[in-house]
């Protein structure tokens, strides 16, 4: 797992990037190209990148201006930052681009309804990442639900298996990626494994065991070996 730890986070003269706000997706980018040496089945980001980039890092401020040749084209430069596709997320597709095992998420909203039909959650609506990013990647719904067996508001162990959104039905992001990385082709093959217990309510793996375990499950296809820190 690459996480946002405290330390990326921290101030700038304690080794760190300055808070979540200094992270852009150049930088995701990059680390994306350094997991991909590592040849890895799938790489999941568990962000919801469903917004342009904006504005400019003073980094980016910096390098363009040792870079630029006159003021002319460091205005020029400049004001791309101001324009869409925005040249955060230009380079980031462009890095998406390059592999067929990405995945990035996004997020059924509304209140979900099952259907006995589908077999599915059903929600009004979703919210995807933008078309420059889900044009160069997988996607796949990643929400989680509350249970019965939830003790207190903070806890959650329901993992809805499958959503419906505008009449389209759709695998959970975990699901999608047993199937296509793990060989596993259909829902009861996945839910019969050692991983998994049969769920006490159609549709959705509950308890608290269930959601420690699927969260390993999950967590198996990130391959971070060798990774260097930025």
């Amino acid at each position: 797992i690459v996480a946002l730890d405290d330390k990326t986070l921290s101030a700038p003269e304690e080794g760190g990037m300055n808070g979540f706000h200094s992270i852009t997706r150049r930088h995701y980018a990059d680390v994306l190209s350094q997991i991909e040496k590592g040849k890895p089945s799938a790489v999941f980001f568990d962000i919801l990148f469903s917004l342009e980039s904006d504005g400019v890092k003073t980094d980016q401020l910096l390098e363009t201006a040792k870079e630029s040749g006159d003021s002319t084209q460091f205005a020029e430069e400049i004001w791309a930052y101001s324009q869409s596709p925005h040249p955060y997320d230009v380079y980031f597709a462009e890095a998406l681009a390059q592999y067929e095992n990405d995945y990035l998420i996004k997020s059924a909203a509304g209140v979900g309804e099952w259907n006995e039909g589908t077999q599915s959650f059903n929600y009004p609506f979703e919210i995807v990442p933008i078309d420059l990013l889900a044009e160069a990647s997988e996607q796949g719904f990643y929400n989680v639900t509350a249970s019965e067996d939830t003790q207190n508001e903070t806890a959650i162990f329901a993992i809805p298996l499958q959503f419906g959104v505008n009449q389209n039905v759709e695998d959970h992001v975990d699901v999608k990626l047993a199937k296509e990385h793990l060989g596993m082709e259909d829902l009861e093959e996945i839910t019969q494994s050692e991983s998994w217990k049969q769920p006490d309510k159609p549709g959705q793996l509950t308890n608290k065991d269930v959601w420690n375990d699927f969260t390993k499950f999950t967590r198996f296809f990130i391959d971070v070996k060798n990774i260097k820190p930025m």
